[in-house]
């Protein structure tokens, strides 16, 4: 599982974050309040993510996952998506929606993305959790083949790629105008 809190502080997203800087009088007055309520952005992001897997629940059914023999293991399949993909969201934009927005109205997006540990692990998240179905055709008949367990090991294991992504990118920094 991707830390929030320390890729928060890396260096390869710090020149995003530190746009959101404003002007005042000629000084520029840093947004980072060291007051922040941890606990509080943790339990709220812990609760919006939860909230958000159910239009996740959604999107994976019109996608073509079992509905009636499955729904409950797609109701989890969706709580685990969250929880990797909304909750380091959530905590990296310290629950503002603006800095998500700003985000990808960005010019090199996926180089922003890809030289930042948490935006990839949750992109490669998703790519993972959809190069998951690949083996659930193949044999249902063995355990590992069961509906959602591919998926979830696709999901995490893109997850744990899309954070490595980052070890080959230390030292180097991007300019995120």
């Amino acid at each position: 599982m991707v830390f929030p809190r320390a890729a928060i502080r890396h260096d390869s997203g710090r020149k995003f974050y530190q746009s959101a800087r404003k002007k005042k009088n000629g000084s520029a007055i840093n947004n980072n309040n060291n007051n922040n309520n941890v606990p509080l952005l943790i339990g709220s992001s812990i609760f919006v993510s939860i909230v958000l897997s159910l239009p996740l629940f959604v999107v994976i059914i019109l996608m073509g996952a079992p509905v009636y023999k499955y729904s409950l293991k797609t109701l989890y399949l969706s709580l685990h998506l969250s929880q990797l993909i909304f909750n380091p969201l959530i905590i990296l934009s310290n629950l503002n929606v603006n800095k998500i927005k700003r985000l990808f109205k960005q010019d090199h997006l996926y180089r922003i993305i890809f030289h930042h540990g948490i935006l990839s692990s949750v992109l490669l998240t998703l790519g993972g959790c959809w190069l998951g179905v690949i083996p659930i055709p193949l044999d249902w008949d063995r355990p590992w083949q069961q509906w959602p367990i591919t998926l979830l090991v696709g999901g995490y294991l893109g997850g744990v790629v899309g954070s490595l992504t980052l070890v080959e990118f230390i030292g180097k920094k991007i300019e995120l105008t």
